[in-house]
């Protein structure tokens, strides 16, 4: 291929990424808390050997418009919107990820929880809400659907929270927040008489053991709530205990 067939191939991949961008705004035009792409067109040179050298097109970088779109009454009680600058931070399964969505909605116990299902982390006194997703949080309404006898939502969460924290993200939060999940989980497997969490408290013990020990034997490797040991190490210890309960035992001391 001639020179002239390269800058115009360039030129043209270029072109190809700006439509796909274009199509993707289009297509999210509507969407809460999206924010508008474009590509950034740049020039590349690249010497020859037998000419000066040849200029090209390259549009592989993109730039996001952070400009606030238009907010609009949606009559719900537990929608937001931030006016100005500001994002709500939320937790994914790829680690902390910042949003302009503000779409909560409670749930049938009348816990907030976003879209996922999850349970938001708190509401403050001014009504501000703290969308972060803690293990606590999610263990602490297991147990109370427990209590309640609503064992059907208590699963239908405990399932959600399995799906969401699937891979690394359980590992990185703190042992001791953990630890709230994992009784909660076992005690949710001993009342319904199944077996249907205790695997995945099994290998998180499992490999708490074996990746989280320091040189003296101490649980330091994991997800840390403090400096020290003082929350971590015996909250990691509660779990082996109660992997070594039996049903019966687990229905009443978790």
């Amino acid at each position: 291929m001639d020179a002239a067939g390269y800058v115009t191939l360039t030129r043209q991949s270029g072109l190809m990424r700006e439509m796909e961008l274009i199509a993707n705004n289009i297509a999210n035009a509507s969407t809460a808390g999206f924010r508008r792409e474009g590509v950034v067109f740049s020039e590349y040179v690249r010497r020859l050997d037998d000419a000066p050298s040849l200029s090209m097109a390259h549009a592989s970088a993109r730039h996001v418009d952070l400009t606030p779109g238009e907010t609009e009454m949606t009559g719900a009680a537990f929608d937001f919107a931030i006016e100005g600058e500001g994002f709500f931070l939320v937790e994914t399964p790829q680690g902390n990820r910042l949003t302009r969505a503000g779409m909560f909605t409670p749930s049938a116990e009348g816990e907030l929880v976003n879209p996922d299902g999850l349970i938001a982390d708190s509401i403050g006194p001014d009504g501000d809400i703290d969308p972060s997703e803690f293990t606590y949080n999610q263990g602490l309404a297991i147990q109370l659907r427990i209590e309640r006898g609503l064992t059907a939502h208590a699963r239908e969460l405990a399932d959600i929270f399995i799906r969401e924290f699937a891979g690394d993200r359980f590992w990185t939060h703190a042992a001791c927040f953990n630890a709230i999940l994992c009784r909660a989980l076992l005690r949710l497997d001993a009342v319904t008489e199944s077996r249907t969490y205790e695997s995945f408290v099994t290998d998180y013990a499992d490999r708490l053991w074996r990746d989280a020990r320091d040189d003296r034997g101490l649980f330091s490797g994991a997800g840390r709530y403090d400096a020290g040991y003082v929350l971590d190490h015996p909250a990691i210890t509660g779990v082996l205990a109660a992997l070594a309960l039996d049903p019966a035992q687990r229905r009443t001391l978790l």
